[in-house]
């Protein structure tokens, strides 16, 4: 598909514009990976379009090494690091928007983010995702899983801490103590979570 004979525009124009390369396009984007800023702008527009998300925890198509199993094998392997947790974090909050059902062959570990990430309590979705560590899964994925779910509860929380309409109903003084509860949480396992939810802090003063 990505030939030496094209430009990397024309080479990424073609593999946008073919809907039979749809279900392979993330991995043959992966696979040729290059800095820059330009793959990853397609990486993103695929990761927003929910047909080219069925096979996101999927083995791959081309396996030739243990290295080269799932999609997140791809970008330790090809992609810079300085991209990998951005990139990372994308393809895991398509997989959460789409929630499409599981290949017969996926990721070892795919089961058990797709239980951590239907828990309506943060502590349970925690407890899902630290069992990652048994299944071998490298660390900056599990910290990426952690901070993706940990920043979904803690937009949730933001949003009924944000709607309060004062005196007029009760506090809610759960969302408040999980957002807490989430903040340490991501504090004593080293998890950066987004500037603006840390900073949303003062929400919880409110009384």
């Amino acid at each position: 598909m990505f030939f030496a004979s094209r430009t990397d525009s024309q080479n990424l124009y073609l593999l946008a514009k073919y809907t039979n390369m749809v279900p392979r396009a993330v991995e043959i984007l992966l696979r040729n990976w290059k800095a820059g800023g330009e793959y990853m702008h397609y990486a993103l527009h695929f990761l927003k379009d929910s047909s080219y998300c069925h096979t996101l925890l999927s083995v791959n198509w081309t396996r030739w090494t243990h290295r080269d199993e799932t999609l997140f094998d791809l970008i330790e392997v090809y992609v810079p690091e300085e991209e990998q947790t951005a990139l990372t974090k994308a393809v895991l909050k398509a997989d959460i928007r789409f929630r499409h059902p599981l290949e017969r062959l996926h990721a070892a570990w795919a089961s058990t983010w797709r239980l951590a990430i239907q828990k309506q309590e943060w502590k349970a979705a925690k407890d899902y995702l630290l069992k990652f560590r048994a299944l071998e899964v490298y660390h900056a994925l599990l910290n990426c899983a952690l901070e993706v779910v940990a920043e979904e509860f803690l937009g949730r929380n933001k949003e009924i801490l944000e709607n309060w309409k004062g005196d007029e109903e009760p506090f809610p003084e759960q969302a408040r103590r999980q957002y807490m509860e989430i903040l340490k949480d991501c504090r004593d396992l080293q998890v950066n979570v987004d500037l603006v939810l840390r900073q949303s802090m003062r929400i919880m003063w409110v009384a």
